[in-house]
């Protein structure tokens, strides 16, 4: 591991917005070394909120495993957690249900 915070279980958190995902994992006793968001304001309130984690800001379509390990300085079996919340505006109960919405597709590269 490296010296992020090798006393807790580290973990990556895809589409991270602000961090919420990220504030109940570390308050749970895990660390987040990486965070991913397509949003510029998320990803800097990301790296105010959680300063020992890689914030990135850009497509998750485009970033391979090798780039986060790269920003990251982590090997493979470092990061045994990955988190994240995909967008769901568009199928959710609470968002405008567009059946079209490109996000819906997003889910397929969380998984």
């Amino acid at each position: 591991m490296n010296d992020l915070d090798s006393e807790k279980t580290s973990f990556i958190d895809l589409f991270c917005g602000c961090g919420g995902f990220t504030k109940g994992f570390s308050e749970a006793g895990f660390s987040s070394v990486f965070g991913i968001d397509v949003w510029k304001d998320a990803t800097v309130t990301y790296k105010h909120n959680f300063p020992n984690s890689v914030a990135f800001c850009g497509d998750i379509k485009e970033l391979s495993s090798g780039k986060i390990f790269e920003l990251t300085k982590l090997k493979k079996n470092d990061i045994p957690l990955i988190i994240g919340g995909p967008p769901c505006q568009g199928f959710s109960v609470a968002g405008k249900r567009i059946v079209d919405d490109e996000r819906n597709k997003l889910y397929k590269s969380f998984v």
